[in-house]
C-alpha cells in the first residue's frame, strides 16, 4: 500500500507515546517499526491473511463473496488513535497523522477524511484547552445565547486562542445535559488529559475555569512537566482535576452524594454531572420496582453494592434457563428499542442467534444525540453494572463473543463509569472467560464518538468502529446478516438492554407486556421538566401526574410552549 505520507510530518515523542498508549497489548508498538513497514503478521496489499480468504474470493460451496476479510483488523483502532494524539496536544498534528497512518496501514486521505469527520477533533493548532458551550435548543432556552455574548465582550470570539494561546472557548450543539442546561463541556490536552461537564453554568464560571486551568499551565509536549508546589490532585466522580486548593478546602467544597430512600419512591438528589462542587441537581423520582430502582438507592461505582440490590441475578437465573428460553422470553416481554424504531427486540435476537456466519457482534448503541435526550446518559452514570449485566445476557442468548459500547464523546462521565463497571465485572468473572464457570465468553469494549449526529444510526456507527467516516450504509443487507466487520451483529439502545435484566428476573417476559397498552406494550414517556416562557421550570397548576414502566412520575403539562431565546 502505497501511504503517501505527508512529507516532513514527524509526529512528537509525547504523541508518538500517547497514540501507542491506547493500543492493545496484541499490536507491536508503532514506534518499534521502520517506516513504511508493516506491522507483523500484516498481508500485503490486495492479499488475505494465514488462515482467511483474500478479499472477493468466494467462500467455500459457495458463490457469494468472502466476509472473513472484514473481521477487526488494525484500522479499527484509528478512531482511538485520532482521540489519543487530540488528547495530547488539543489537536491532530500532520506528523501525529502520517504516525498513526504508518502503524495502522491507513492511507493518510482516508486519515484525514476520518479524522475531519468529527466535530470534537480539529486539524489545525488548538490551545490545550477547549471549553465547548451549548447553544442548542434547551441550552438557549436557559440562556446560553446571553453566555456566548458575555463571553465574547469578556475573553473574546469564540474559535479565537485567548490568554496567551493557553484556552479557547466554542459553540456547541447539545451536549446531553438538558435536564440542567445551560451546559459545556471541558476539554483539557496533556500528558495527563482530563474531561469534564459543566453544568447550570454560567460565564463567571467558565471565565473562572478559563483562568485557573491555563494558570497551572498543563504541560502539552514534555513526558517530564511538574506542577507548582501548591498545586494538588483530587479524584471527583470517577474524574481526576486538579487545583490549588489545599486538602481542607477540597474536603470542604466536596459535594457528597446523598441516598434519601422513602417508601415508594427513590429520590436522587446526585446526578453528578456537573463534576465540580456547586453544580446543579436533578431531582429523578423512580418507582423502586421499575428500571432506576437503583438510582439514588445504590452507589454506581461499587460491585457489591450493586449485587446486594439484585444485580447479577437475572444473569444467573438466564444462564440456568438456557439461550432459547431467554430469547422467548424476551419475545413475549414484547420488548421493542428504545432508540426509537420499535423493531421488536426479541425478533432481532432471535434473527441473531440462528445466522449462520461466525463470529456474532453485540453493540450497546450510546450515542444519544438528539436535543432533549439524557435517558441514556442517566443509566450509564447511575446504573452502569445494569447495562454491562444486560449486554452479557444478549451476548449469552445470541451466541455474541465481543461486544461494543459506542459512546457519545461528550458524556465523560458516562464513559469512566461504564470501564469502571467492565473493569469490575471481568476481575470478578462476570465477564470475559468462563464467565462464572458457565463456559460463556464476552468481552465489552468501549468506543468513544467524535462528535457526529449521524453516528447514532446503527450502520453509521459499525463505520465509525471500523475506522470509517460514520456514514450510513444501504438496507439490505440488515445488520442481523451482515453488520460491524460484516458479521451478524445484534446492536440495541442503552434503555433496551437495561430493560433486559427486569425481564428476564421476573417469572414471564408476560409481566413485562402488561405494563403498556394492548397496541404499545410497555410504552414510555419521560418528563421530568417542562420548557414554559424560556426557562425550564418545574411543572405547575393544571397538570397531571401518570405512572410509566420506567418507573418515572412523569408531569405532563397541558400547555407547553417554548421560547425562542432571542439573538442578535
Amino acid at each position: 500500500m502505497d501511504l503517501h505520507l505527508i512529507p516532513g510530518a514527524v509526529a512528537t515523542p509525547a504523541e508518538r507515546a500517547a497514540i501507542d498508549a491506547v493500543l492493545p497489548a496484541a499490536h507491536p508498538a508503532l514506534g518499534t517499526r521502520a517506516p513504511g513497514t508493516r506491522a507483523p503478521g500484516t498481508p500485503a496489499p490486495g492479499t488475505a491473511a494465514p488462515g482467511t480468504l483474500a478479499p472477493g474470493t468466494p467462500a467455500p460451496g459457495t458463490t457469494a463473496p468472502s466476509t472473513q476479510h472484514l473481521a477487526p483488523s488494525t484500522r479499527s483502532w484509528l478512531l482511538p488513535a485520532l482521540h489519543a494524539a487530540q488528547a495530547r496536544t488539543g489537536w491532530i498534528s500532520e506528523g501525529a497523522l502520517n504516525y498513526i497512518c504508518e502503524g495502522l496501514s491507513v492511507p493518510p486521505a482516508e486519515a484525514f477524511g476520518v479524522a475531519s469527520f468529527y466535530a470534537l477533533f480539529s486539524l489545525q493548532p488548538r490551545p490545550p484547552l477547549a471549553v465547548h458551550v451549548c447553544d442548542d435548543i434547551a441550552c438557549r432556552a436557559n440562556g446560553a445565547e446571553s453566555i456566548c455574548q458575555d463571553l465574547e465582550r469578556r475573553v473574546g470570539a469564540q474559535g479565537e486562542s485567548l490568554m496567551n494561546g493557553g484556552a479557547m472557548w466554542l459553540r456547541s450543539p447539545c451536549l446531553g445535559q438538558c435536564d440542567r442546561a445551560p451546559a459545556a463541556l471541558v476539554q483539557r490536552a496533556g500528558r495527563d488529559p482530563r474531561d469534564w461537564t459543566m453544568t447550570s453554568v454560567t460565564p463567571d464560571d467558565i471565565v473562572a475555569t478559563l483562568r485557573d486551568e491555563v494558570r497551572l499551565k498543563p504541560d502539552t509536549t514534555s513526558e517530564n512537566s511538574t506542577t507548582s508546589e501548591n498545586s494538588t490532585t483530587y479524584e471527583k466522580n470517577s474524574t481526576t482535576y486538579e487545583n490549588s486548593t489545599s486538602t481542607q478546602e477540597r474536603a470542604t467544597n466536596a459535594v457528597q452524594p446523598q441516598y434519601v430512600v422513602q417508601p415508594q419512591y427513590v429520590v436522587s438528589g446526585f446526578s453528578r454531572t456537573s463534576d465540580r462542587p456547586g453544580g446543579s441537581q436533578t431531582a429523578v423520582y423512580a418507582d423502586r420496582s421499575r428500571l432506576l430502582r437503583r438510582v439514588g438507592a445504590v452507589d454506581p461505582t461499587r460491585l457489591d453494592a450493586y449485587r446486594a440490590h439484585g444485580g447479577y441475578q437475572a444473569l444467573t437465573r438466564a444462564l440456568d434457563m438456557g439461550r432459547d428460553a431467554v430469547i422467548r422470553e424476551v419475545t413475549d416481554a414484547r420488548l421493542v428499542g428504545r432508540g426509537g424504531a420499535l423493531f421488536p427486540t426479541g425478533r432481532k435476537w432471535d434473527a441473531v442467534a440462528r445466522a449462520v456466519a461466525r463470529p456474532h457482534y453485540l453493540v450497546c448503541n450510546a450515542d444519544e444525540s438528539e436535543p432533549g435526550t439524557f435517558k441514556d446518559r442517566l443509566l450509564m452514570e447511575e446504573d452502569p453494572f445494569a447495562v454491562v449485566e444486560a449486554m452479557t445476557i444478549a451476548a449469552f442468548a445470541t451466541g455474541c463473543e465481543k461486544g461494543y459500547i459506542y459512546i457519545r464523546g461528550e458524556y465523560p462521565q458516562a464513559t469512566a463509569r461504564l470501564q469502571h463497571a467492565i473493569d469490575e465485572a471481568g476481575r470478578h468473572h462476570l465477564l470475559g472467560h468462563d464467565i462464572l464457570g458457565r463456559g460463556v465468553n464476552f468481552e465489552v469494549e468501549i468506543r468513544r464518538g467524535g462528535g457526529a449526529y449521524i453516528c447514532g444510526e446503527e450502520t453509521a456507527l459499525f463505520e465509525s468502529i471500523e475506522g470509517k467516516r460514520g456514514e450510513p450504509r444501504n438496507k439490505p443487507p440488515f445488520p442481523v446478516e451482515v453488520g460491524l466487520f460484516g458479521k451478524p451483529t445484534l446492536v440495541n439502545n442503552v434503555e433496551t438492554f437495561a430493560w433486559v435484566p427486569a425481564v428476564v428476573q421476573k417469572e414471564s417476559g408476560l409481566w413485562f407486556a402488561g405494563l403498556g397498552r394492548i397496541a404499545s406494550a410497555s410504552s414510555s414517556c419521560t418528563s421530568w421538566r417542562c420548557i414554559r416562557s424560556g426557562r425550564t421550570t418545574p411543572t405547575a397548576s393544571r397538570s397531571r401526574t401518570t405512572r410509566d414502566p420506567t418507573g418515572i412520575r412523569s408531569t405532563a403539562s397541558r400547555s407547553i410552549r417554548i421560547t425562542r431565546a432571542r439573538t442578535s
